[in-house]
């Protein structure tokens, strides 16, 4: 894949929801220069986790955010996307909750997610 349509793809995305590379950046808790690189097509070796952390910000997975398609990929709601990127959740776990139906529905919510969140904290045993 070319980096300047994965660059183009983000800024789009970003652009698209109103966001500027400052607010977007913050987010993903990457520098503003980084995030003009990566837009640019100029940065190389994008690590996962960075892709994963614009990803998430952008409410959107990693293979959306590359123009993979991918069937099982799982839609973020905006209040998961918020409530992950306050809570600094690592990507693995954002996923995890998103496929999570409580009664037939999913959270809608921020608070109704840190609910959730604390409630299968407190279940699961403590790591070892």
């Amino acid at each position: 894949m070319k980096g300047s349509s994965l660059g183009g793809r983000i800024r789009g995305q970003r652009e698209a929801m109103g966001l500027t590379q400052h607010q977007l950046a913050n987010m993903a808790e990457i520098s503003r220069p980084y995030l003009s690189l990566v837009e640019r097509g100029e940065a190389t070796n994008l690590s996962m986790q960075i892709l994963g952390r614009i990803a998430l910000a952008l409410g959107t997975t990693l293979s959306g955010l590359t123009g993979e398609s991918d069937q099982a990929d799982v839609v973020i709601p905006p209040s998961l996307r918020e409530f992950a990127i306050d809570e600094r959740l690592p990507l693995e776990e954002v996923f995890q909750l998103a496929r999570i139906e409580l009664r037939g529905r999913q959270p809608e919510t921020v608070e109704e997610w840190k609910k959730l969140d604390k409630a299968i904290r407190n279940a699961m045993p403590p790591a070892r």
